[in-house]
C-alpha cells in the first residue's frame, strides 16, 4: 500500500518537471531569437547603431550585431571607416555598403565579413570596378575574360562545322550512284552491317543519290524518298 502512494504522489512530479523543462527550453529559444535594437558607444571610439542578439556565446562574449545595423570604427587602422547592412552573428553577411575613409565604397555582398558574390568598388576618384567577388578578391575581370574565350572558341568551332557542312553537301550535291552486282540487285540496310535490316533493294539501272560517302566500307544512299546503307564496292559512281 505504501508503494502505491509513493508511486501517485511522484506522477504529478514528473509531469510538472516535465513541463517546466519545455518551459525553459521555450525561453532559450526565444532568448536566442529575440533581436534588440541598440545605439553604444565602445571604449575605443567604435559605435554600433541597429540589431543584435542579446545572448551568452562561450567564446565571442555577450553581445552579437545580428539584423541590420550600422557599425562605425572610431579607432585602429578602420578609424574613419563605416558599414551599413545586414549582420549575422556579430559578422557583415548579406547586403552592405562599405565606406572607407578615403571615399572609397563597396556595395554588394558579404559571407562572413568578406566580399563575396555580386558587389560593385567604387574609387575615391570615380572609377569603378564591378562584378564578381571571392573571399574580398575582385574576380570579375578574371570570368568575364574566361567567358569571352570560352565564347570566342565556340564561335570558332561552330564556324568550322558549318564551312564542313557546305563544303560537304557541296560535294555531295553532284553525286549519284548505280549498283555493281552479279545479282543484279543489291540490299539496302539499316544500319552498317550486313546483319543489320534489310530496308529496302535497289536494282541494276536504278539511280540513287549518294548523301554520305566518308565511311570506306558503309555509304548512305537515298532512293525514292528512302535512305539506308550500302557496301561501298557494291556503288559505281555517276554524275
Amino acid at each position: 500500500m505504501k508503494k502505491i502512494l509513493l508511486i501517485l504522489l511522484c506522477v504529478p512530479l514528473m509531469f510538472s518537471c516535465g513541463e517546466k523543462d519545455t518551459e525553459k527550453e521555450k525561453d532559450n529559444i526565444n532568448q536566442e531569437e529575440q533581436l534588440q535594437i541598440i545605439d553604444t558607444t565602445f571604449y575605443n571610439g567604435d559605435r554600433y547603431v541597429g540589431e543584435w542578439k542579446d545572448h551568452k556565446y562561450p567564446r565571442d562574449g555577450w553581445q552579437k550585431y545580428h539584423g541590420k545595423g550600422t557599425y562605425t570604427w572610431g579607432s585602429g587602422r578602420n578609424k574613419g571607416d563605416k558599414y551599413v547592412g545586414e549582420w549575422r552573428n556579430g559578422e557583415r553577411h548579406g547586403l552592405g555598403i562599405y565606406t572607407f575613409a578615403d571615399g572609397a565604397t563597396y556595395k554588394g555582398e558579404y559571407t562572413n565579413n568578406y566580399r563575396n558574390g555580386q558587389g560593385t568598388f567604387t574609387y575615391p576618384y570615380g572609377k569603378t570596378k564591378e562584378g564578381l567577388w571571392r573571399n574580398d578578391e575582385f574576380i570579375g575581370e578574371e570570368y568575364v575574360k574566361k567567358e569571352k574565350a570560352e565564347e570566342n572558341i565556340k564561335k570558332e568551332k561552330k564556324k568550322e562545322e558549318q564551312e564542313e557542312v557546305e563544303i560537304y553537301e557541296e560535294e555531295e550535291e553532284s553525286y549519284y550512284g548505280v549498283i555493281n552486282d552479279p545479282d543484279g540487285y543489291t540490299n539496302v540496310r539499316e544500319g552498317k552491317s550486313s546483319k543489320s535490316e534489310i530496308v529496302f533493294k535497289v536494282y541494276e539501272g536504278e539511280k540513287f543519290e549518294i548523301i554520305n560517302n566518308r565511311d570506306e566500307n558503309w555509304w548512305l544512299i537515298e532512293y525514292n524518298g528512302e535512305q539506308g546503307y550500302i557496301y561501298s564496292d557494291r556503288i559505281d559512281i555517276i554524275r
